[in-house]
C-alpha cells in the first residue's frame, strides 16, 4: 500500500457506502480508500466475506508486512 500523505496516528477515516443491491466487496472498500488519495490493493482489504447488510462494521486493512489497521464503516441505504 502506498500513501499519498501520511496521517497522524490518531487520524481515522469515516467513509459510506450506499448499497442498493448486491454486497460491498473488498474490492469496493479498496475504490473507495482510493478516492481519498490513499492507495491500496483489494488484497489489503482483509474481508472474508462481502457485506450484504446495512450497519456499522469494523474491517481490518493490510497496511505494511503485519501492520494492519480497523477501518470503521458504515453502510447506508442508497438515497432516490
Amino acid at each position: 500500500m502506498r500513501k499519498r500523505s501520511r496521517p497522524s496516528k490518531s487520524s481515522s477515516y469515516d467513509a459510506i457506502w450506499r448499497l442498493s443491491f448486491g454486497s460491498v466487496s473488498a474490492q469496493v472498500v479498496a475504490d473507495a480508500i482510493n478516492a481519498q488519495g490513499i492507495e491500496i490493493g483489494k488484497a489489503d482489504v482483509l474481508l472474508d466475506e462481502g457485506i450484504r447488510e446495512l450497519g456499522d462494521y469494523t474491517i481490518v486493512i493490510k497496511v505494511s508486512g503485519d501492520v494492519k489497521a480497523n477501518l470503521k464503516l458504515k453502510v447506508t441505504k442508497k438515497e432516490d
